[in-house]
């Protein structure tokens, strides 16, 4: 079992539509996904236990994509610990590091230790809440009725 694709899960944990098996896992494995409460915007935990009680899963994949109320590591983990694609620095290439890789990334982790590091990572959280916000006032539907990260996820299906 893994979040739906549809609600914020991640294409690799599993997808696929009434009539087609899109990624890997679907296609290797038996899945079923488990869904937001669409109304609230969070994981709906009740229906998932009800489906998990019947489907029976001996995996269920709590990885999340973009769900704006959850920790997934992969993309706010760099406010916290972090790689050389996470800091404010400027790759040449994320496919393979290289000796100005290793460079690039030891000066910017000196910057992450900084007082005005920590405050910039403080102002990207504030930026986004009032772009949240903003967006919300002039009638968009916010994926997850809102967000607690760095990540606004925005429902365009209403807007043609």
């Amino acid at each position: 079992m893994a979040l739906d694709l549809p609600h914020g899960g991640h294409l690799s944990h599993r997808y696929q539509t009434d009539k087609k098996k899109i990624s890997a896992v679907s296609i290797f494995f038996e899945t079923m996904p488990y869904r937001l409460n669409e109304s609230t915007g969070y994981i709906d935990y009740d229906q998932m236990e009800k489906n998990a009680t019947l489907f029976r899963p001996k995996l269920i994949v709590a990885g999340v994509c973009t769900i704006m109320h959850v920790c997934t590591i992969m993309h706010v983990f760099g406010r916290f610990v972090t790689s050389r694609k996470q800091l404010c620095c400027v790759s040449w290439s994320s496919r393979w590091p290289s000796q100005s890789h290793y460079c690039r990334f030891g000066s910017c982790t000196e910057k992450a230790t900084t007082p005005e590091y920590k405050a910039y990572q403080e102002q990207v959280l504030t930026n986004c809440a009032k772009f949240a916000l903003t967006l919300v006032e002039k009638d968009y539907e916010l994926v997850s009725c809102g967000t607690e990260n760095h990540l606004v996820l925005v429902n365009l299906k209403n807007k043609g």
